[in-house]
């Protein structure tokens, strides 16, 4: 009977992944990051390499921002703290970015093993999901919830510590295919809906309203609904801000946007206000 075929932890990780539909990954190569790099050049994937951690991170967030699709920034164990600003950042941002970083090795964990660190607990206040793969048979289960966690709901970065074992490790190229969900592909985001009982009260102050504004923030960016929002405004005669990180929301020619909804940046705001 012959043998499944292998491949590393790091090629499993590229898969899952690209299975996602990731298509950018921003990384400082080298070391730690090389089997997955392998398995992202065998999967076509586009590698952005940085000269710096906290470069890869900012540029990831600074993508999916701009694309409103999730990207990957990966970094090795010594590389982890310098990608926290970048965690923070996306986190403040709503920023669904996949953060995969390495850690020392699975067996010696707690053994004071080189360049160990805690990372899951630093980056847990960070993201909306952080937490370390503990089999590498189950890479691509922990890829489908971080990912889920990432674009469903209110998006916002998660974090999934690789150990280094796992990485560099063989393991059969259906892994954790005989375990649910066998369908790992990407899947459209779930949309919350407001209850009508509680929108009408909210309704019934709209047009009760002397002279109401509209603020667009991130929920509006992040579902796509900047067309709504300037249909709103024209359509009801209801000036439009968005808040200072959200330029984007509006464009000058609406007729409707007024600019940011922030005294300090924006002086007429104030007035309106």
């Amino acid at each position: 009977m012959s043998q499944k075929p292998k491949i590393r932890g790091g090629a499993l990780l590229a898969r899952a992944l690209q299975e996602k539909g990731i298509e950018h990954v921003f990384t400082l190569s080298g070391g730690f990051c090389n089997p997955a790099l392998e398995g992202f050049m065998e999967c076509q994937m586009k590698v952005i390499n940085c000269p710096h951690e906290q470069i890869a991170g900012h540029f990831a967030d600074g993508h999916t921002r701009i694309t409103r699709k999730p990207a990957v920034c990966l970094v090795g164990p010594e590389g982890f703290a310098n990608a926290v600003p970048a965690m923070m950042e996306a986190w403040g941002e709503r920023s669904p970015v996949i953060f995969v970083t390495g850690s020392s090795t699975l067996k010696r964990q707690g053994a004071g093993g080189f360049k160990e660190i805690d990372d899951v607990a630093i980056a847990k206040p960070l993201t909306k999901y952080s937490a370390t793969i503990t089999d590498g048979e189950r890479i691509n289960e922990f890829v489908d919830r971080a990912y889920k966690i990432a674009t469903n709901g209110y998006p916002g970065a998660v974090h999934l510590s690789l150990p280094v074992d796992l990485m560099f490790s063989s393991f059969p190229e259906d892994a954790g295919r005989q375990e649910r969900p066998f369908d790992l592909g990407p899947q459209a985001p779930s949309r919350a809906w407001p209850e009508p009982s509680r929108l009408q009260p909210v309704m019934n102050k709209l047009a009760a309203a002397k002279r109401p504004v509209l603020i667009g923030g991130h929920g509006v960016w992040w579902s796509g609904a900047e067309g709504y929002l300037e249909e709103a405004g024209r359509l009801l005669g209801i000036p439009v801000f968005n808040i200072p990180y959200h330029q984007k929301l509006l464009g000058e020619e609406c007729e409707a946007y007024m600019g940011l909804a922030d005294i300090h940046q924006y002086h007429p705001s104030a007035d309106a206000f």
